[in-house]
């Protein structure tokens, strides 16, 4: 268990609402996001970023079924859907930078490497996952 999976468990714990949750989650995604193109260049980094990556796949499904069960008609459901619906655009566009990330690491190395070694070389810095 790593120390993301901690501190995701712990502020589950801590916020028996699922907004409560993902607004705590929400406050850690802006900051990476604000900062990302330093800490993308940090290779000190780079686990920490592959693990919010993993968790932000994770949590997006999740997100999307809870949306499922608000209704419209209520305000308090309302203003839950529109921060929710800007919640999952950060966490998507978080995604994004990461498999940008990756596509670049490999338009990095020369194109004469085959696709399995290219794979193993920048799965050890790719941010998003390297299976094609």
């Amino acid at each position: 268990m790593t120390s993301f999976d901690i501190l995701f468990e712990d502020l589950f714990r801590n916020f028996k609402k699922p907004i409560a949750y993902h607004k705590q989650i929400s406050i850690m995604i802006l900051k990476i996001l604000r900062h990302f193109h330093v800490l993308n260049k940090k290779i000190q980094f780079t686990i920490f970023l592959q693990t919010t990556y993993k968790k932000v796949s994770e949590l997006i499904p999740q997100v999307n079924e809870y949306m499922n069960f608000l209704t419209i008609n209520d305000t308090d459901d309302l203003k839950q859907l529109k921060y929710l619906g800007l919640f999952i655009n950060n966490l998507v566009s978080f995604q994004k930078k990461c498999i940008n990330d990756t596509m670049g690491n490999f338009n990095k190395l020369p194109g004469n490497i085959p696709l399995e070694i290219r794979n193993h070389i920048v799965g050890f810095i790719a941010l998003a996952p390297t299976r094609f």
